[in-house]
Parts: structure tokens; sequence; C-alpha cells
């Protein structure tokens, strides 16, 4: 497991403050050292023995507190990271697929792979998160080139998204790696008028089904 982390109080074993579950909490603050450009405290699995052409599903729990909306000065939307899938270094698209936190839902959205489509850009779902409320989410991916590719998305056991296309691009660590966890920048962090983002994530399971 890797960590991706602004500093050693980023990621820690905890129990959450509602329920008393044992979990780990992801904390930033605008204040903390930048990795990779910005405050971080994401954790990944090493994805070693998938491959393109495999599907496979990415469960994890997830509890977003009450003091976590992602509005800019001006009351609109804007999207704040909370799981996102990763591709090796300047290959786009970099993230092709993620679900963050808008104003006060979960949206997905990504890159289409080809370039083509709207701009290069998708989004879906807005799924009113239910604050301090653990939620369960599974995405479930066929990483494909071609059109047998799909995302299949369920929250709670209820299907909210399904795309189905390529959904990735050649990559010499195979399919994208899949991180959970915030990261922002210092701007981000002014304009949301916040100065942390704190998560909590438990039972994080992935496994190839297919």
């Amino acid at each position: 497991m890797d960590f991706i982390v602004s500093n050693d109080r980023s990621i820690i074993q905890c129990n959450d403050p509602y329920y008393g579950l044992t979990c780990t909490r992801h904390q930033i603050t605008k204040d903390d050292k930048e990795v990779f450009g910005r405050p971080r405290a994401e954790m990944s699995y090493s994805q070693q023995g998938l491959a393109i052409g495999d599907t496979v599903s990415y469960k994890f729990m997830v509890l977003v507190p009450d003091d976590i909306k992602s509005f800019n000065h001006e009351g609109e939307p804007t999207a704040l990271a909370l799981v996102q899938f990763h591709q090796n270094g300047n290959i786009q698209p970099g993230v092709p697929f993620a679900l963050n936190v808008f104003g006060d839902t979960i949206r997905c959205s990504g890159y289409y792979p080809d370039g083509t489509q709207d701009g290069r850009w998708f989004d879906g779902i807005y799924d009113t998160y239910i604050p301090n409320e653990w939620l369960a989410w599974e995405i479930k991916v066929k990483w494909s080139y071609g059109d047998d590719g799909f995302y299949k998305v369920n929250r709670d056991g209820q299907r909210v998204y399904e795309r189905t296309g390529p959904n990735c691009v050649p990559d010499p660590r195979g399919v994208p790696w899949f991180r959970w966890g915030p990261h922002q920048n210092a701007d981000g962090f002014e304009s949301r008028q916040m100065n942390y983002v704190r998560y909590y994530f438990r039972d994080v399971v992935i496994e190839k089904v297919g």
C-alpha cells in the first residue's frame, strides 16, 4: 500500500467521531507540505496482477463530515477530490474517472480517452451525500481501450451511474491506479473558504471479478 501524504499525520488509524468505528482519517490543511504540487492525504494499492481486459471491483466505505461542502465565494459548487483513478506520468487522460464532493453532492467525472467527446470531459451522478453517515460505494470497471469497457457505480447497493466504451490508454504500469483521499491546492482552499479537508475511509477492497 502506498501513502501519498503531506506529513506523518495526514493519514492516521482512528475511530470515527460519530459511531466509534475503526477507520483511517485522511486530512489536509492549506498549510501542509505540498506533494506533487499540493497538500495530499491519499492512499493507493499496488495493482500488480491487474491487466487491461480485466473487470475489477473497487469497494469502499466513506464518511464525509458535515463541514465539508465544496462551494466557492459565489455559492457555486466546485469539485473536491474524494477518490480517483490515475494513469502514469503525462499519459492522458491523467484521471480517467473520479468521485468528488461537489457542493453538497457526490459527483463522478473524468476524461474520455480519445479526446473527441464533449471537450474530453464527462460528469454525472450529482447524488446528494448524507453528512456524518457511512456511505458504501462500489465502482466496477472493465478496463479497456475499446467499446467493451465500462464503469458501473453503486451507492449503498443501488446503481447510480453507468457508462460504456473506452476508459483508459496504454500505461506501462497496467490499469489505472486507484487512490482514495483528498488533495487540494492553496487556491482551492481560499476559494472554498476552508482551512482543511477531512474524510474517513474503511473497508477498502479491490478484487478482480472477471
